[in-house]
């Protein structure tokens, strides 16, 4: 299977707000399918809780990218959802912090954006 072809930030109407707006509503109607809005919810979260490591331990992305021997223009690209990260990324990025950037998924409600849930 294939790398899949969306793009996160399309969950806001100001893609800028992925991973660094935790206030920030996804639009509505969503213009991503319920699948990938949930993934890009997901990812939106784990890069808020990434940036919020980066500055923690006052890091820059390119740190974090070279830390990773990873490019950083991809990474840049991960972190901010213009390309979707992979459960591997957010696996390594929390073995690399020693914390985990996972949101939590207690329940279905966790994977629903806010739009979602009042549309339900």
């Amino acid at each position: 299977m294939g790398t899949p072809r969306f793009t996160p930030a399309r969950l806001f109407a100001d893609p800028r707000d992925f991973g660094r707006n935790s206030v920030a509503t996804p639009v509505s109607p969503p213009l991503l399918d319920p699948v990938q809005a949930a993934w890009a919810w997901f990812q939106h979260r784990a890069c808020l809780a990434t940036f919020d490591q980066l500055y923690y331990r006052d890091l820059t992305v390119t740190d974090f990218a070279n830390a990773l021997d990873a490019d950083v223009a991809w990474l840049t690209r991960k972190l901010h959802g213009q390309t979707p990260v992979s459960l591997g990324d957010l696996l390594q990025w929390s073995l690399y912090f020693e914390w985990s950037v996972l949101p939590g998924v207690e329940n279905f409600e966790a994977l629903v954006t806010p739009v979602g849930r009042s549309e339900r």
